[in-house]
């Protein structure tokens, strides 16, 4: 199989408003980066046919303004605006350094929680805090699963922070939530104290 993928690395490319199936929580309508394209091997067969070798590409992108990365976007999902080139990722990848440092601060992290508008580095460095491995993220790179526990830890996290007392960070209040995602008091100890050091 010698097919060629249609974008090469470094490539600027938008991705369209209306994706594929089972791509709802995918990002659409952006200008992304072409990281590297994969080629996929699929057997299918339509009603009434036989079975038939079926190659396509998707490809992981990168998103200019963050530096973040997704994959699984396939060829007629994207639409080239610019050849671009090495330089993009090189430029998008010194932005995403900075960002990485500012938004893995505590103090950073402190001042934008009650918004709750948290970057997935934010997330990671709360998660890492408590202790918490999202294993559909660290195993297997889905942002999804990454933004949905961390919904489900947002209110335990902003009542750790607005807490006067450890003893009141781990009411029982949110024992389901502390139970559920395996967080046990010194967990909860360790936040409170890394919380109210840099509130202070």
């Amino acid at each position: 199989m010698n097919k060629e993928a249609k974008f090469k690395r470094g490539n600027l490319v938008h991705i369209n408003k209306i994706l594929g199936p089972g791509k709802s929580h995918f990002e659409k309508d952006r200008d992304v980066i072409i990281i590297k394209a994969v080629l996929t091997h699929e057997t299918i067969r339509y009603e009434g046919s036989d079975w038939f070798d079926n190659y396509y590409y998707h490809y992981t992108v990168m998103f200019p303004e963050d530096g973040n990365t997704i994959s699984w976007y396939r060829e007629d999902e994207l639409i080239l605006i610019d050849e671009g080139g090495e330089h993009l990722i090189k430029e998008t990848e010194a932005k995403l350094d900075c960002l990485i440092t500012q938004q893995s601060d505590i103090d950073y992290i402190i001042s934008i929680l009650d918004s709750g508008e948290l970057s997935s580095t934010s997330i990671i460095t709360l998660f890492n805090l408590i202790g918490y491995d999202c294993r559909g993220y660290t195993k297997h790179g889905e942002y999804y699963c990454l933004y949905s526990d961390a919904n489900k830890l947002y209110p335990a996290f902003l009542h750790i922070k607005n807490s006067k007392t450890f003893e009141e960070a781990a009411n029982l209040e949110f024992l389901p939530i502390y139970i559920k995602f395996n967080i046990g008091p010194m967990d909860i100890k360790k936040c409170f104290e890394a919380f109210h050091k840099a509130i202070v």
